[in-house]
């Protein structure tokens, strides 16, 4: 029987309990131990009942299944239906963003325009679509704004602050980021100068993104049994477990640990192509990796943080494909600066630029991308992340500059401050 001597449900508690808070939810951290205390029971003897060998510790799963329940607990009572009558300012100017502007518009341009049409109709065909989306960046600024004034009546600086203390991301990261943006922008485009493009349709604002990994020969992984035992040579504990893996399709890409029967299920993107679901799987199976080796070892994995979780994911990444194939792993550089450019772009519009949306979309595509001379490019509408993902990209760029340069040697002088 484990003892709070092992886990401290009340030391658990209180680290939610601002959030609690900061939402209304309750003023009480006795309610959050109530909640976290019967868990613990549950969870003790539901770890009972699961068969040996076991993936986790009795302590690392009884602390990941306690967080599991404050989070859902947490998730449950603050969501809210996007109405324009709502009373939450956020809800209510994104409802107004989609009654002009609604996510089929959005979906179903993007795919005629990216998937179906060849390049040479692109132009055209947005001409004809351009006037569905004239109230698009006054309401979607408005959006921007309402995020930003819900940040500070919770006492941060904006909703970027927000989503930087939420992913846990150390403000020395932020600033290594900042400090090593030119490098890792120059660094990543000297990678892929030998990767033969059409550089007239590559960065055009009519491409759906630039990609590097679909413009030269892949690695000769043909399933996702295949790939799991090749990584398995680096990483055992992934043959060991094999059959406590479910590989599966959907919209994202995600990682699942499954405590009712000790397992994990692994979600690919089902609308991308092979190369690309075979670096979904590389990627999750890294999670995969370090939730298995953890928690074996009493690793509290939630506890650790979005942030300590990607930086540990992406030094995985790099290093499997350098060793598997270095024309990818140079490809995969390229591609990462696609991240980049959504992040930088959704830094400037939630730290309020003055500028015209279209014209920094095509300047911070040209600062990442070298050689692009874009004069402005009103598609970055057509990306559903900045709606339902927002500064989603912010995390994995923090973590691409700091794992991509510290692996090259690259890291400049920290001289900027937050």
């Amino acid at each position: 029987m484990i003892d709070d001597g092992q886990i401290k449900v009340e030391q658990i508690a209180h680290e939610y309990e601002s959030v609690y808070r900061e939402n209304n939810l309750t003023d009480s951290l006795g309610d959050i131990v109530f909640i976290a205390e019967e868990e613990r029971r549950s969870a003790i003897e539901r770890y009972g009942k699961l068969p040996s060998p076991k993936i986790a510790s009795l302590k690392a799963y009884v602390v990941y299944c306690i967080r599991k329940k404050i989070i859902t607990d947490i998730g449950e009572k603050t969501i809210e239906k996007v109405s324009i009558d709502s009373s939450n300012p956020v809800s209510a100017s994104l409802a107004e963003l989609l009654q002009s502007t609604p996510k089929s518009l959005l979906e179903n341009t993007a795919e005629e325009l990216f998937v179906k049409l060849p390049f040479s109709e692109r132009k055209k065909y947005w001409k004809t679509k351009e006037h569905l989306f004239a109230d698009f960046e006054k309401k979607y600024l408005k959006v921007v704004d309402s995020k930003n004034i819900m940040a500070i009546k919770k006492g941060y600086r904006d909703f970027v602050e927000f989503n930087l203390i939420n992913d846990k991301i150390p403000k020395k990261a932020f600033q290594f980021f900042l400090a090593n943006l030119d490098k890792y922008i120059e660094y990543c485009n000297e990678q892929v100068k030998e990767i033969v493009v059409k550089k007239d349709e590559f960065f055009s604002e009519y491409s759906s993104a630039p990609c590097y990994i679909c413009a030269q020969e892949f690695l000769k992984v043909n399933s996702a049994d295949e790939l799991l035992e090749l990584m398995a040579v680096d990483y055992p504990v992934l043959r060991k477990n094999k059959k406590k893996i479910q590989v599966s399709l959907g919209d994202g890409a995600a990682t699942k640990y499954i405590t009712e029967t000790d397992s994990f299920l692994v979600t690919v993107r089902k609308k991308v192509n092979s190369r690309h679901q075979i670096l979904d799987l590389i990627h999750e199976f890294s999670h995969v990796i370090l939730m298995m080796e953890g928690m074996n070892k009493g690793a509290d994995y939630l506890g650790q943080g979005r942030y300590l979780q990607e930086k540990s994911v992406s030094e995985i990444v790099l290093r499997l494909l350098k060793k598997y194939s270095l024309k990818v792993y140079k490809a995969y550089l390229g591609n990462k600066l696609i991240d980049l450019q959504i992040a930088l772009f959704e830094l400037e519009v939630y730290r309020n630029t003055q500028k015209k949306l279209p014209e920094l979309s095509a300047e911070i595509f040209n600062k990442c991308f070298l050689g692009a001379n874009q004069e402005e490019n009103p598609l970055f509408m057509l990306n559903t992340y900045l709606l339902f993902g927002p500064l989603k990209s912010l995390l994995y760029a923090v973590v691409d500059v700091e794992t991509v340069m510290s692996s090259a040697n690259k890291l400049a002088p920290l001289a900027l401050k937050v």
